[in-house]
């Protein structure tokens, strides 16, 4: 994912790039979450992340890493059992219908890379795909807290051999 530094966020009024609540939510929920910050993060200024840094070096369920190349990304995510999407939408200077209808590549990444995924209600187009096909699960971006009843409730067996079939359908294979 891309990963604007705190400071530019605050100083651009892009609130919602900042996710230290989320961070907090959900591995308050005793969730592990890992985030790769850009795949192009030889070129990224990490001084610059440092308050991202910091939460991590103080909470044991959250990691920031650099991103991985694209040849590499699939593998990557295949050692997750979730492929995760989020976005502040509270806190946005966009237009909503922005997340409505947005098609972010991560989801084929995701797909790729063979995991179920987690995607937010208002992310309608995505949310749609996930729900239709069942490739994982979907929650309220604006509850983040209420994921982990969600992935407790969910079939991974099924969600994650929803993923294969469609990942050789779609052929999707890394």
């Amino acid at each position: 994912t891309g990963l604007i530094p705190p400071g530019r966020a605050r100083e651009l009024g892009h609130f919602n790039h900042l996710l230290h609540g989320m961070i907090s939510d959900i591995t308050g929920q005793g969730l592990s979450l890992d985030i790769y910050a850009n795949q192009n993060s030889h070129d990224m200024k990490w001084e610059r992340q440092q308050e991202y840094l910091e939460l991590a070096a103080r909470n044991v369920r959250f990691n920031l890493y650099p991103g991985r190349p694209i040849h590499k990304i699939a593998a990557t995510i295949n050692q997750y059992d979730w492929g995760f999407f989020y976005d502040n939408i509270q806190d946005s200077s966009y237009d909503t219908s922005h997340y409505q209808y947005n098609m972010a590549t991560k989801f084929f990444s995701y797909l790729e890379g063979g995991v179920p995924i987690i995607i937010y209600r208002q992310a309608g187009y995505i949310a749609s795909l996930v729900e239709k096909y069942g490739l994982g699960v979907v929650y309220d971006a604006s509850h983040p807290s209420s994921l982990r009843s969600i992935i407790d409730k969910a079939d991974y067996a099924s969600l994650s051999a929803n993923v294969a079939r469609i990942r050789e359908q779609w052929e999707l294979s890394h």
